[in-house]
C-alpha cells in the first residue's frame, strides 16, 4: 500500500468534518452499541445461564460484548454508522476516494481509540495518515 502525501490530502481541503460533530457520531455509536450488547447479552442470559459456570459465563459474555463494538470499524468501512449519518460525516480511502476495506477499518479504529491525541495542526490525525484515510462530511 502506497503512502499518501499531503497533496492527497490536500484535494480533500475544506472537507473536514469539525470537531463536534465527530464527538457527536462517536457518542451516538457508543450508546447504539451498547444498547445492541445489552440486547445480545440478555438473550445470552436467558440461553445459557444455567449451562455454563459463572467463570466462563463472565468471559463469553466480554467476548460477545468486544464482538458488539466491532459493529463501528465495520459499518465505517462498508457504509456509515448510525452516529456518521446523523451527523453527515464518512471515513474514504484516500488515494481511491472509496470505502475501506474491513482490516484497514478495524485497524484505524484500534489506533483511534487507544491513541488520545491523534490530531495535528494540518487536521488529520495520525492514524488517519498511517492507513490513508480521511474524515469527510457527507
Amino acid at each position: 500500500m502506497a503512502k499518501a502525501s499531503d497533496s492527497d490530502y490536500l484535494k480533500f481541503k475544506g472537507q473536514y468534518p469539525k470537531s463536534s460533530k465527530i464527538f457527536t457520531a462517536m457518542f451516538i455509536d457508543l450508546i447504539v452499541v451498547n444498547i445492541i450488547a445489552v440486547i445480545v447479552l440478555k438473550i445470552y442470559g436467558m440461553i445459557l445461564s444455567g449451562v455454563l459456570d459463572r467463570f466462563t459465563y463472565g468471559y463469553v459474555g466480554f467476548a460477545i460484548y468486544l464482538v458488539c463494538l466491532l459493529y463501528v470499524p465495520i459499518l465505517s468501512a462498508k457504509s456509515q454508522t448510525v452516529g456518521q449519518r446523523f451527523t453527515h460525516i464518512k471515513i474514504r480511502d484516500v488515494m481511491t476516494g472509496g470505502n475501506l476495506s474491513i482490516t484497514t477499518a478495524i485497524s484505524r479504529w484500534l489506533m483511534s481509540v487507544i491513541s488520545p491525541f491523534g490530531y495535528n495542526h494540518k487536521k488529520v490525525p495520525w492514524f488517519d495518515r498511517k492507513f490513508n484515510t480521511v474524515l469527510l462530511k457527507a
